[in-house]
């Protein structure tokens, strides 16, 4: 989710300064912009450390944003040893742990492959409570999921969450017919199984919460996600992974005027790039917009799983609904749709007709008979049996 809303955020923000006056609209949305956008945070738990580099682009550009490859990037203990992070995929930069010191501050540094410097501001190393609770409860209007915890050293006060939901899905129509070989046959027991799925995705929006109000460093029952009685989601089981980041006041500060922005594209109050600034910035050039705002903090995570029977029984969730095409053809057309796997026919099965004579095979559109279009076959380890 943060990963899709950083890369994207200066673009709203660009379409957001044409919004007022339309005749410089054009003008702004083809600048050529090629700005740095940094995606990730220091891990000070157990798991690897891993930033994405990329570069901004214009809003009529079709193609995905630039990787940045080949630079050099490290972490920099204050007052001690420094860190670097290998490239394991294009813009990718990992290193699998780091030796966190708690008393000392951290930083980032990153050397283009054109030589550009930049660099991060020092930031305090954070540990993040755990999940006390994710909870759900079935409202009027759709299930609302929700996540409950504290910190009892009263430390954190600020968090940010991002969640990835799996759900469990099928075909909205069996397959009957297989090919193997050079023929048709029916489908059994032991064939690969198209009908059933599972899809992840992860959240899209940014959820942040802060107790600093409040007497206790406690935050109880906070919407995370809701999800309408009729939701395809909730029609067989569901399963949400929720994590938790313990936050600084100024990183909460950050993703506040994110979230804002995002949410209220194009309003004559939104604030401006001016007004809006991570802790990452170029070494040789001050003004030059640096996209991201780099953290120090571990990660806690729970997970909870729904299956249908634990909802309201009046929540109507309707099948999945074939709207596709369909043809009846001959063996060979159908075998050569299959064996090319043509991205739009899938096979039914075979068609008879008088006297259960055979007329030759339905194909129907792929996503009505094979729900491999939308998600895997593979169960999650995760899934209860």
């Amino acid at each position: 989710m943060q990963r899709s809303i950083k890369r994207h955020f200066f673009w709203v923000l660009l379409l957001m300064l044409g919004s007022c006056i339309e005749p410089y609209q054009h003008e702004v949305i083809q600048m050529p912009n090629n700005y740095l956008v940094v995606d990730g945070f220091i891990n000070t738990g157990n798991g690897p450390t891993t930033f994405k580099l990329t570069r901004t682009q214009n809003l009529g550009d079709d193609e995905n944003p630039r990787n940045e490859t080949g630079a050099t990037v490290t972490i920099e203990e204050e007052g001690g040893a420094r860190f670097s992070l290998k490239e394991t995929g294009a813009g990718v930069y990992s290193i699998n742990t780091i030796p966190v010191n708690p008393t000392k501050r951290y930083r980032l540094h990153i050397k283009t492959s054109k030589t550009r410097a930049y660099i991060s501001d020092f930031v305090p190393v954070k540990m993040t409570p755990a999940i006390d609770a994710l909870t759900w409860e079935a409202e009027p209007d759709g299930l609302q999921l929700q996540v409950s915890t504290h910190d009892p050293q009263d430390n954190t006060r600020y968090y940010r969450w991002d969640f990835e939901e799996t759900w469990e899905f099928t075909a909205s129509e069996r397959a009957t017919g297989e090919v193997v070989g050079d023929t048709i046959v029916r489908r059994t027991a032991e064939s690969e199984n198209i009908y059933q799925c599972w899809r992840t995705e992860p959240s899209t929006s940014i959820k942040i919460g802060t107790s600093s109000r409040y007497n206790q460093d406690l935050i109880s029952k906070f919407p995370l996600q809701k999800l309408a009685p009729s939701s395809e989601k909730l029609r067989i089981g569901y399963s949400i992974l929720v994590k938790q980041y313990a936050q600084t006041q100024e990183a909460y500060a950050y993703w506040e005027a994110l979230k804002k922005t995002t949410e209220s594209v194009g309003g004559l109050f939104d604030p401006l790039p001016s007004q809006f600034k991570g802790n990452i910035r170029s070494v040789a050039d001050s003004q030059e917009p640096v996209i991201g705002f780099l953290s120090a903090y571990s990660v806690e995570q729970k997970r909870l799983f729904i299956g249908r029977q634990e909802l309201p029984q009046q929540w109507y969730m309707p099948p999945p609904l074939c709207q596709g095409d369909s043809a009846t053809v001959s063996m060979e057309t159908a075998i050569g749709y299959v064996k090319n796997n043509d991205p739009y026919w899938g096979l039914k099965g075979a068609v008879y007709g008088e006297l259960n004579k055979l007329e030759g095979y339905k194909v129907k559109y792929k996503g009505c008979v094979d729900c491999r279009i939308y998600g895997t076959n593979v169960k999650p380890e995760f899934w209860p049996q």
